[in-house]
């Protein structure tokens, strides 16, 4: 299990991935990882039940805690799974169609300290519904790459308070999972769990904030996709 950095459980950002097949997705993702996160982190893959040499290709890499399902339990299960794995002060929840970005982490971090009440923090995308969706204009990971790295400069202006944080990469304090609970299995494969995880957070007293100041990018619902889930049937 990575451990980057000089940093006790408290500062220890676990980071969890649920996966799918989609293995060379989940490839890129754990390079990006691997290139843009000095910050003390684990990484946590929950694999479920995939069946397209994903657990075969992960289990080759000394930085990643491989636990696998025997089935697709659902991305609730999984990510649960995973925080339950994890020993971190923070949970990151992170899909494995994402690529994180220079500064991703310690962005969120800083922006997740600056008030006790902050429960859970989210970046910036160009795939995503709601707030957190931000025009872009590149053409390629590089182009992107440069992108990410003139819009990640820290600036707690570009911060503000939303009543809904999407899970594509969504930092939670350890202890509100404590407090709250984990995210409710019962949405099955997918969607909706994260809505209802943060109306349970801000019910609790804690606020959500949009790290403004952070793009990651999201290239959206890559394993609904393969798997041909409509989210009108879920």
């Amino acid at each position: 299990v990575a451990r980057k950095g000089r940093a006790g459980a408290d500062m220890l950002a676990s980071i969890v991935i649920p996966v799918h097949n989609n293995v060379e997705m989940t490839e890129a993702c754990l390079d990006s990882i691997e290139t843009y996160t000095p910050e003390a982190h684990e990484v946590v893959v929950v694999d479920n039940g995939s069946n397209d040499g994903t657990r075969e290709s992960l289990s080759r890499r000394k930085n990643v805690r491989l636990v696998c399902n025997p089935e697709n339990l659902g991305f609730a299960r999984a990510v649960n799974i995973g925080i339950r794995t994890s020993s971190g002060g923070y949970v990151v929840v992170l899909n494995n169609d994402v690529l994180v970005t220079p500064r991703w982490l310690s962005n969120l971090l800083y922006c997740a300290e600056s008030s006790p009440d902050v429960g859970a923090v989210g970046p910036v995308t160009a795939n995503c519904s709601g707030c957190q969706r931000v025009p872009v204009g590149f053409a390629n990971v590089e182009e992107m790459v440069r992108f990410a790295e003139g819009w990640n400069r820290p600036d707690p202006g570009k911060w503000f308070e939303t009543d809904r944080l999407v899970a594509f990469c969504l930092l939670v304090k350890r202890g509100v999972f404590d407090r709250v609970g984990l995210f409710d299995e019962r949405f099955g494969q997918g969607n909706f769990e994260d809505d209802d995880f943060c109306l349970r957070v801000r019910a609790a007293g804690y606020r959500l904030l949009v790290a403004g100041d952070t793009y990651v990018h999201h290239v959206g619902s890559a394993t609904f996709a393969r798997s041909k889930v409509d989210y009108g049937m879920l």
